[in-house]
């Protein structure tokens, strides 16, 4: 049986892998750990088999001391004093591209959003001005206004991508955008200087 239950594993592990490592989409995300939990359900279902196995093997006194240490071993780590979310390597990456606080993000989808995150976990308000940032369509273009307001123009910090790509997908989510100018800041961030009309259309 659990020769079986290890060739199914095997091959649907194999099967999985194959289709999602050759998927555009998943290669464009990085291939991100989420698109295999399958694969990774799979192996442990595998290794809890093993272990039901083996528990019936040493009989009940060392299954329940393997159990207890299992268990006591999963306690400590949840318990342990949790990192902090400037060792976080995304964080790090988006500390290196821009300072907290900069307020409007644009370009790369998995660069914008943890730049938002650590700015508002820094008590700064901040907007992505990508995908999914739609939601926020009123707030962001309130925001770019009052930045207009107060000192002529907003900032937009384009992170990772062509400064066209980026003008579109920020356009998308706060209506027509007026550019001012736009400075490199280094080899992957561009900070745009934008403005917008109070009536443009949303």
């Amino acid at each position: 049986m659990l020769g079986y239950l290890r060739d199914c594993v095997i091959v649907f592990s194999a099967g999985w892998l194959i289709l999602f490592a050759s998927n555009l989409w998943v290669e464009l995300n990085g291939f991100a750990w989420r698109y295999f939990i399958y694969v990774i359900i799979a192996c442990l279902l595998l290794v809890t088999a093993y272990l039901v196995r083996l528990f019936g093997v040493v009989g009940p006194g060392p299954a329940w001391g393997l159990t207890g240490a299992i268990m006591l071993g999963a306690s400590l780590v949840t318990v342990s004093a949790p990192k902090p979310f400037s060792e976080y390597r995304v964080f790090q990456q988006v500390d290196a591209l821009t300072l907290p606080g900069r307020g409007l993000y644009g370009g790369d989808y998995w660069v914008v959003w943890p730049s938002v995150l650590r700015d508002m976990m820094a008590g700064h308000e901040a907007y992505g001005l990508v995908y999914r940032g739609q939601a926020n369509r009123d707030a962001a273009r309130d925001f770019v206004l009052r930045q207009v307001r107060d000192h002529g123009h907003a900032e937009l910090h384009c992170l990772n991508v062509s400064l066209d790509t980026c003008l579109s997908s920020a356009q998308g989510v706060v209506g027509p955008l007026d550019i001012l100018g736009a400075d490199r800041a280094s080899g992957s961030v561009t900070v745009v200087k934008i403005s917008a009309q109070a009536d443009s259309p949303k």
